[in-house]
């Protein structure tokens, strides 16, 4: 077989082969007779035995054989050999020794030729060594003949020095030193094109002094290896070098290897060892290379555990160092360092009293300059300086490389804290559940930890390409990493996270990269803490040209097939860690938002916020933590639309807040959190704000449990108010299970609210809760506290806790009235008005969403009253909705009507109905009453004749509880009459009838010449003593309007009330007073001929006789019109005495035998035209027999009087008519 695969020999040599094999096979049988079988009958030998053949010829060639323009080889000798196996291929092989001339010298030339005329692209090896050692060779003229000139090597080495080129020079020049004995060349043949040199390795043994960076770097004994290289015939050359040297630090020699980049940018990339005992360190190294005082600084830098001392025997310890040189127009200067210090110990155990010990220990120092800025070359940056401290840590039975971080003094009180940082190798297998199953990272004497089985329930979106199950699986992970965090002696934390180099595309702008799975573990070893893990897919999200973040990726729910899920941005391989980049830059870069929210004065923060917070600090502060929640919803076709929920950042702020009164937040942090646009927006982005900080545990521990209890107050942008006037959000859970949301019922029982549960649980007000929603307070109280909210108020100057609220939703059905009323869903609401106040007002109410006719309302309130059984008798439901009509018309079956001109139900409206049920004696339920409140916009506007309506409501009010039911609709607004703005009440009688009562005081001319101008001109004068004389400039108590309909509103009717300015008026002395004086005017048939009535109103106090009872008081009403002039007097009051007493002015006080009841009223009645009039007494009956025997008795006695005037004169008759 060829090297490419194919046979090497035609099928008729292989057959000609094997029968010359078989043939001779057989006749040596034949002449030595030798067993060969057990077989009967026998088979041939050449069928019997296996064999192999191996058999070869050399050829001389007198011609020459040109490879490629530049070698052509002469005094050829191919060796080819045969190869074959019984019932296996035959193989060829062919081996080339030649001579070639290259330059002034002779070469052989050697290696195996592949067969050459295949359909593949074939390389093989050539090997050209000088035919004599004796003379030097110039690389310049060697390698310009072997490439045909198309490589000029001096070019090469004129950029790495003029010392160093001048060195590597023609042979014949003294200065050379450098020579070669040969080279290896890769020629190969392409499938399609004719043979060309690929690769060219030429050695150099050589004795160069090379200075590289003058008076830090020397080289001595520089031996140089080129490589020479170019993937087509076609392509440019690639040149680079290795390199071997000695370089001299503080008097000692140390070894020096590594490789030179020949390009237009060249770099050299240099490796310095020093073996145990070498007398140096790498302070030393590093002092001479860069500068002194550099050793020192990096010891300064090198913070490690008490008992690492990198200094002790430093020079008895070997190190290396690899160093990057680039050259700049400067000349060479040092890109970066790192040098590594073996510490000469079995292990090392990192951590007082902790039983993990690192092997093979180092110390590492490192160097490194930053990209240049365009007005600097690379040189001029600094270098800047780190240390750690490395070496191996052995998991799961695996040395893995490990870096340590110690800091001597974290958090208060202040504790050291120790961070190893451990890497699997790319030909280690192990997976992350096998490092988190290892019994050094489990609690003692406790099960294997399974991290696959904890983090099930938390899981990376599906859409996500990861999954957390492959914590169980190293395949096609790389890059696996264990973190162990300890603070002291405890192992605080441990991470571990796996690469699996997939890509995630989220939106069409966000696209994650190289993503893996990432494990948060906290207190992994404790047997009294809990542990808590949580999983993570991560990767990475390129922000700008120059910024790349990690994302670290967590379910946060899924229901169905919609998805929710956070993102968390930061530089740092750490979920929890600061973005290390403003926030800003990230929401304003096109992935994200494309914007960034405003940071001027328009957030305006509580009074009594800390004076340090501010949105410009929280927006543009590397410090600050940044979160994006995500969420995808599948269409019809399920392809999952992504889109951007909201963006936050979140920034710790230094300090404590009064967030109430005695209520002081620590750990405070504003957080900035921005919601995409959207086209419902205008694709406007909204924002908004939480101040947020931590209850103290003095506060928020509960019979000996302390919880961790979070208050985020909202700031919303551009909102004055909240300086005095915010809603605070409520997170807690128990310390040691931080994905338990703790209940309300435990909030309200922490010395924060101080308020007794059961007490809240039975207040009274849940009572009116109907029983058959199943609304449970004990089940709201249960509830996690998240879902609560604060209220926190400044009240004269003092912030304090105002309200508390939470809410309960469940979805139990419950049919009120079939076919027309039904509940589907209900909510249970809590309200704690001075919640931490003894004194606290707890209002328990429930809203439903409802399903009247075929419509459904929601958040409408309900309330019940119940019967001795415990059941609602009396159910209220309330709904806030403009499609009222639907619900009014399903239940009653018809829609409230008004006059078809009456705009109050034209759009623009708000509607609030009440709905009343009652159950009856058998149980069941029906419609009560229905009220319906309407509110039209301002701009509606209701022209009924002179007068214009605005502000128009309604109200309409059916009652099912009479018979027959009873509907009541009412129209409110206001209207200008005469220059002044009155509220009216309208009243529809029926379609074309209607009474608009004025509900605003106003005089009557005012309210007269609205409607008819000079409708007042025929009214009586009345006489001053009464306080009425100027009663067209008194204000109304009362008023009203009657509009009637043809074509159009006009107003019929009209009338008004005004009261006496005066309250008393003495008419007999003191015996005799009017009070309480009215005067009534009314206008009829104003569109045809108008008709006014006046009426006074009179109430006569008296002063009683002796021996009187009852109330000293007769009202007297008279009535005057155009025709006629009408009083009515009530003396059911009087007797006989009162009136005889008050006739003679109080002078006669009669005998209480006289203290009878004789007359009820008295009504008179005068005729304007005529000259007519009556005068009609109704009395009591007479039956004085007990106090006057001889008098006879009457029943329903009344006493006529008729007056009338003819020819001049007067004429009276009179009756006195009843029953004997």
């Amino acid at each position: 077989m060829s090297e490419s695969g194919e046979p090497t020999i035609d099928d008729s040599d292989i057959a000609a082969v094997e029968t010359a094999v078989d043939g001779l096979l057989d006749k040596a049988q034949a002449n030595l007779g030798f067993a060969y079988t057990t077989s009967s009958p026998a088979p041939a030998p050449s069928v019997a035995l296996d064999y192999h053949i191996y058999a070869g010829i050399e050829v001389y060639l007198t011609t020459q054989w040109t490879l490629f323009e530049g070698l052509i080889l002469t005094g050829i000798t191919l060796k080819v050999a045969i190869e074959k196996s019984k019932n296996a291929p035959a193989a060829l092989f062919v081996e080339l020794s030649a001579t070639a001339t290259i330059g002034d010298f002779d070469f052989t030339v050697t290696g195996r030729i592949p067969r050459l005329s295949t359909n593949e692209d074939v390389t093989f090896i050539l090997l050209i060594q000088l035919e004599s050692t004796l003379p030097s060779l110039d690389p310049n003229a060697f390698v310009g003949a072997l490439t045909n000139q198309g490589y000029v090597f001096s070019n090469a080495t004129d950029k790495l020095g003029s010392d160093l080129g001048s060195q590597v020079e023609d042979e014949s020049s003294t200065a050379g030193t450098s020579f070669s004995t040969g080279a290896l060349i890769y020629i190969t043949k392409p499938a399609k094109g004719s043979i060309f040199l690929q690769r060219i390795e030429v050695g150099f043994a050589s004795d160069i002094n090379w200075t590289i960076v003058p008076g830090a770097v020397a080289l001595t004994g520089v031996a140089l290896g080129l490589v020479l290289d170019h993937p087509t015939s076609s392509s440019p050359w690639t040149a680079t070098m290795d390199i071997d040297a000695t370089v001299v630090v503080q008097d000692t020699k140390l070894q020096a290897s590594g490789e030179i980049s020949l390009g237009d940018m060249p770099s050299i990339s240099l490796a310095v060892t020093a073996g145990p005992s070498s007398g140096s360190a790498p302070e030393a190294l590093l002092d001479q290379f860069i500068g002194a005082g550099t050793g020192d600084k990096l010891d300064a830098d090198l913070v490690v555990p008490p008992d690492a001392d990198p200094t002790s025997d430093e020079d008895e310890d070997p190190f290396e160092a690899a160093i990057i040189f680039q050259k700049d127009t400067n000349g060479w200067y040092i890109q970066n360092a790192n040098t590594r210090l073996f510490w000469q110990t079995d292990s090392f155990f990192p951590i007082e009293g902790v039983n993990i010990a690192l092997q093979e220990l180092y110390f590492q120092y490192l160097a490194s300059r930053e990209p240049p800025t365009s007005d600097k070359q690379p040189s001029d940056m600094p270098l800047d300086f780190s240390a750690a401290l490395g070496g191996k840590l052995v998991l799961f039975n695996l040395p893995l490389a490990a870096v340590v971080t110690y800091q001597s003094a974290v958090g208060n009180p202040p504790t050291s804290q120790t961070v190893i940082t451990a890497v699997v190798g790319d030909t280690q297998s192990v997976n992350l559940q096998q490092i988190a199953a290892d019994a050094m990272l489990n609690p003692p004497n406790g099960s294997p930890r399974d991290i696959n089985a904890v983090t099930a329930g938390t899981n990376v979106p599906n859409s996500a390409p990861v999954d957390l199950t492959w914590c169980i699986s190293a395949a096609g992970s790389s890059g696996a990493k264990c973190v162990l965090t300890f603070i002291g002696s405890d192992l605080f934390r441990l991470s571990l996270w796996a690469n699996f180099q997939l890509d995630w595309q989220i939106t069409s702008f966000l696209t994650v990269g190289a993503m893996g799975i990432y494990f948060d573990i906290t207190n992994p070893t404790s047997s009294t803490l809990p542990s808590v893990v949580k999983g993570y897919g991560y990767g990475s999200v390129t922000i700008s040209d120059s910024v790349d973040v990690f994302a670290f990726v967590a379910g946060i729910s899924q229901f169905s097939s919609t998805r929710d899920f956070l993102v968390g941005l930061s530089v740092s391989y750490d979920p929890t860690a600061s973005a290390g980049v403003s926030p800003s830059t990230i929401f304003s870069s096109t992935k994200f938002l494309g914007d960034s929210p405003p940071a001027d004065s328009n957030w305006i923060l509580p009074s009594s916020a800390p004076g340090d917070v501010t949105v410009s600090d929280t927006i543009t502060s590397i410090n600050a933590n940044v979160l994006v929640r995500v969420n995808q919803t599948p269409d019809a076709l399920m392809n999952y639309i992504t889109s951007i929920v909201n963006m936050e950042a979140s920034l710790q702020v230094m300090g404590s807040w009064q967030i109430f009164s005695n209520v002081n937040l620590t750990q405070v942090a504003l957080k900035i959190i921005v919601v995409p646009g959207t086209p419902a927006t205008n694709n406007k982005i909204s924002y908004f704000a939480q101040l947020l900080g931590v209850v103290s545990s003095d506060l928020s521990t509960v019979n000996n449990t302390q919880y961790n209890v979070v208050l985020a107050a909202m700031i919303l942008y551009n909102t004055k108010e909240q300086s005095g006037l915010f809603t605070a959000s409520v997170s807690a859970y128990y310390l040691g299970a931080p994905t338990n949301d703790v209940p309300i019922s435990t909030f309200l029982s922490m010395p924060l609210i101080g308020a007794d549960s059961n007490a809240v649980q039975n207040d009274p007000s849940a009572k009116v809760l109907p029983s058959e929603l199943g609304l449970s307070t004990s089940a709201l109280l249960g509830k996690p506290v998240a879902q609560c909210a604060l209220t926190v108020k400044n009240i004269s100057n003092v912030w304090t806790l105002s309200a508390f609220s939470a809410q309960l939703t469940q979805a139990e059905a419950w049919t009120i009235i079939p076919n027309k009323l039904s509940i589907t869903s209900s909510i249970l609401y809590l309200q704690i008005t001075n919640p931490s106040s003894p004194q606290r007002l707890i209002q328990f109410s429930a809203g439903t969403t409802i399903v009247i006719g075929s419509t459904t309302f929601i958040n409408a309130a309900i309330t019940a009253t119940a019967g001795g059984d415990g059941t609602s008798n009396s159910v209220k439901i309330i709904v806030s909705a403009s499609n009222f009509q639907d619900a009014v018309n399903a239940l009653i079956g018809a829609p409230v009507t008004v006059p078809q001109d009456c705009p109050v139900l034209n759009d623009g409206y708000s509607a609030s109905t009440t709905i009343t049920c009652k159950k009856d004696n058998t149980g069941s339920w029906g419609l009560a009453t229905l009220d319906v409140e309407v509110s039209a916009t301002n701009l509606t506007t209701w022209n009924l004749g002179p007068i214009s309506v605005t502000s128009l409501s309604l109200s309409a009010k059916y009652d099912f509880t009479t018979s027959p039911s009873t509907t009541t609709i009412t129209v409110f607004g206001s209207a200008v009459i005469s220059g002044v703005t009155v509220n009216v009440t309208i009243t529809l009688t029926d379609i074309s009838t209607l009474s608009v009562v004025i509900m605003t005081p106003l005089e009557p001319l005012q309210l007269v010449n609205q409607v008819s101008n000079g409708g007042l001109n025929n009214a009586p004068d009345v006489t001053a003593d009464s306080g009425l004389s100027n009663y067209e400039t008194l204000d109304c108590v009362s008023a009203g309007i009657v509009f009637k309909r043809d074509s159009s509103w006009y107003a019929d009717n009209l009338y008004l009330k005004v009261a006496s300015s005066k309250n008393h008026w003495a008419m007999v002395s003191d015996v005799l007073w009017a009070e309480d004086l009215y005067l009534m005017l009314a206008l009829n048939n104003l569109r045809t001929s108008s008709q006014l009535s006046v009426i006074m109103g009179i109430n006569f106090g008296f002063k009683p006789p002796s021996g009187f009872s009852g109330t000293p008081s007769v009202p007297c009403s008279l009535t005057v019109t155009s025709k006629q002039l009408e009083g009515f007097v009530d003396t059911s009051a009087c007797t006989v005495s009162s009136f005889l007493y008050i006739a003679t002015a109080g002078y006669w006080d009669p005998p209480e035998i006289l203290n009878i009841h004789i007359l009820k009223s008295l009504t008179l009645t005068m005729d304007w035209d005529d000259g007519s009039g009556s005068f009609v007494a109704t009395c009591f009956d007479w039956n004085l027999s007990d106090t006057l025997p001889k008098i006879a008795a009457m029943t329903n006695p009344r006493l006529i009087v008729s007056v009338s005037r003819e020819g001049g004169g007067f004429e009276a008759e009179g009756q006195l008519a009843g029953t004997a």
